[in-house]
């Protein structure tokens, strides 16, 4: 998908949207991502962040208009189009409709969908019969949430950021899946990637950390170095290193063998 097909779904998908909504998502776009303002109120951006934004904030590399994608659990697919949330069987047969929800970002564990939509954080029934919300925008509680990062059966983490979306106030949070005991983790996230049990994340004033997912409380440091990439493979984190003029490096998940990648 192209950039201005995506960009056309937005206009169409986020149309119930209050202009004052728009607005804010047009300033975002204006002072971070260059989109001069007449051109955008003509697509009507939302404030509603694409997962990969993020991304884009901390690395220009990142294209953020790559299509959203479908999310494969056993056998069945569950995607959004132009009319909500769906799932159809893995050889195109049983194309069901769940909600009319659009999602940007979207999760599958057990008999739950979990999914970032303009409401906020919700989750439905793989069979569509409940609709619940996790975290409900309203004027009390307004955070932007941008992504996903990890679902552990009773426990969701996610992105946030503050409602003048900028990237030195995003936050990694945990969340029960039930809506209950919603805590910050960390602030100041730049970063973020996920691999079996450990979140390994960057800060923005520098460092490479990592948490457990089963046990969130304690975060340890891996590195001082500076990055806005991290991949994990295995047991190694590859990031680029820009405190050493952005060269590749790599270390075992426990910071240890921390070397340059040849």
């Amino acid at each position: 998908m192209n950039k201005e097909d995506f960009l056309k779904k937005l206009k169409e998908d986020l149309h119930a949207l209050s202009d004052e909504e728009r607005l804010k998502g047009l300033k975002y776009y204006e002072e971070y991502f260059g989109i001069k303002k007449e051109n955008a109120e003509e697509i009507k951006i939302s404030t509603e962040i694409n997962p990969n934004e993020i991304e884009l904030e901390l690395n220009e590399s990142v294209d953020i208009l790559d299509d959203i994608p479908d999310v494969r659990h056993k056998n069945w697919i569950y995607y959004n189009d132009e009319n909500g949330l769906y799932k159809e069987r893995v050889n195109g047969s049983g194309r069901t409709k769940l909600n009319d929800k659009i999602s940007y970002d979207m999760k599958v564990a057990g008999d739950w969908i979990f999914y970032i939509c303009s409401n906020g954080l919700y989750k439905t029934r793989t069979d569509g019969t409940l609709t619940l919300p996790v975290i409900h925008k309203s004027e009390n509680v307004n955070p932007t949430i941008l992504q996903i990062v990890n679902e552990t059966g009773k426990w969701l983490f996610y992105i946030s950021s503050s409602t003048d979306y900028s990237a030195q106030n995003t936050s990694l949070s945990r969340i029960r899946t039930d809506g209950k005991r919603n805590k910050s983790i960390e602030n100041n996230i730049d970063f973020i990637a996920c691999a079996n049990k450990w979140i390994v994340y960057s800060r923005n004033d520098g460092g490479l950390y990592k948490i457990n997912i089963n046990s969130s409380k304690k975060k340890t440091k891996l590195c001082d170095d500076k990055t806005n990439y991290i991949y994990i493979k295995r047991s190694w984190v590859y990031y680029n290193n820009l405190s050493d003029d952005e060269k590749p490096y790599k270390m075992r998940i426990d910071g240890k063998r921390r070397q340059i990648v040849e």
